[in-house]
């Protein structure tokens, strides 16, 4: 058999997890608790199906209680680096101060389409 992608794999446990990650984040502010166990859900419904949580939906989730990481409601935000390409943001979880920490950077394609870009406006300021 062939490969499946994530999409085809199991849509129902894709919209599960998207649900109860927008309720997480409503609950946040009111009541952490709840919004704790939510993101817990999240995390044992992706290992079930095999499906992959992400990126951004990772960084808002504490390792230490499975809170929602929502910046200056849930968790202290720093952001810490000298150079402007290696600098890091830091969340503190209010509830069990676990400390989650990731680089701040832009994606390398952006920045190479940015450079083409700009030595194309040259090539034809020239012509």
């Amino acid at each position: 058999m062939g490969k499946v992608s994530n999409k085809s794999k199991n849509p129902e446990s894709l919209l599960r997890m998207r649900f109860l990650h927008q309720a997480a984040d409503s609950l946040a502010g009111t009541c952490s608790i709840i919004s704790a166990n939510l993101c817990g859900q999240i995390k044992q419904i992706s290992q079930k199906s095999q499906v992959k949580v992400h990126r951004s939906i990772k960084r808002k989730i504490c390792k230490g209680c499975n809170g929602f990481l929502k910046p200056n409601v849930s968790a202290d935000v720093t952001i810490s680096g000298k150079h402007r390409t290696q600098k890091k943001i830091g969340l503190t979880c209010h509830i069990c101060c676990t400390r989650k920490s990731f680089l701040l950077a832009e994606p390398r394609k952006v920045e190479r389409e940015k450079k083409k870009k700009k030595k194309k406006a040259k090539n034809v300021n020239k012509k």
